[in-house]
């Protein structure tokens, strides 16, 4: 998996499983109630970006044409079973395979939903830093430094191959 890809899940993956541990340890001396409303707030904010994910690979995947989509499927079956899995190789062929059409849909998109995750990102971000203002559970937050190789924009070929890959909310916010 190269390094785009690691960054990838990195950024977001650390953004999911981190958030709700990091507001478990600012609310013990939070009021119960104040807990409460901090673990609704994360789980409502898990499910909106868990919404945006399904909705994206539901819109890139209607983006190809069934002979493309039955291609990239069996490229991505090659890659599952192969001796020595080479993933940036199989988004080559999967890019290569693609009408210029499907690329831009698919970066148009992929484009759309990273805009919305990070600005869904950064507002629970305000959310928790005025709760912690206000003396309420907050916590402090600090930026990742980017990493040099994820300020290269995915290919199509890369984003459907993430999505495939992993169905679940782990993808779509590159950092820029």
């Amino acid at each position: 998996m190269n390094m785009l890809i690691r960054s990838f899940v990195a950024t977001l993956g650390l953004a999911v499983l981190v958030s709700p541990s990091l507001a478990l340890a600012d609310d013990q001396s939070a009021p119960p109630a104040a807990m409460q409303a901090r673990h609704a707030e994360f789980a409502q904010f898990h499910e909106k970006m868990a919404a945006l994910h399904a909705q994206a690979r539901s819109q890139v995947l209607a983006t190809l044409t069934p002979a493309h989509k039955a291609e990239v499927g069996n490229i991505i079956g090659a890659l599952a079973v192969a001796q020595n899995p080479n993933p940036d190789g199989a988004a080559r062929q999967i890019d290569a395979l693609l009408s210029p059409g499907e690329r831009n849909e698919i970066l148009r998109i992929h484009e759309t939903v990273r805009t919305q995750m990070h600005s869904m990102m950064e507002s629970m971000h305000a959310q928790m830093e005025q709760a912690g203002a206000q003396g309420g559970p907050g916590h402090e937050m600090h930026e990742m430094p980017p990493h040099p190789e994820s300020q290269q924009a995915p290919d199509a070929g890369h984003i459907l191959l993430m999505l495939s890959a992993h169905p679940e909310p782990h993808m779509m916010m590159a950092p820029r």
